[in-house]
């Protein structure tokens, strides 16, 4: 019978936590790895050797999600000021160019 909604659930192994069989294993995969690993190469030489196992283990070690954040200070003054400037130099651009028509542009093909 499932327990009525709302219910808080008891019993059970709480979240996140590791079985004992899962420690075990990981130690036994560390252990061997130590033993094949006493000169320090051994992952250069599976690297080399291996090249698509290497790339599945390296992307197992890396973050599947990463969450950044950043902050950025604007002033916002002063781009405007700087959008400005360019607005005005592009307008005389265009007015220094003969007939003001894109066929007359330098370098501009129609």
């Amino acid at each position: 019978m499932a327990r009525p909604k709302g219910t808080k659930k008891t019993g059970g192994a709480t979240r996140g936590s590791v079985r004992k069989q899962t420690l075990s294993v990981k130690d036994a995969v560390l252990q061997t790895f130590n033993s094949l690993n006493k000169d320090g190469k051994y992952l250069e030489r599976l690297a080399a050797d291996h090249p698509n196992l290497f790339a599945q283990l390296v992307a197992k070690m890396v973050p599947s999600a990463a969450e950044i954040t950043t902050t950025t200070k604007v002033n916002l003054g002063s781009a405007m000021r700087e959008a400005e400037a360019r607005v005005v130099e592009a307008a005389q651009r265009l007015a220094d160019m003969p007939d003001g028509k894109p066929g007359t542009w330098p370098g501009y093909d129609s």
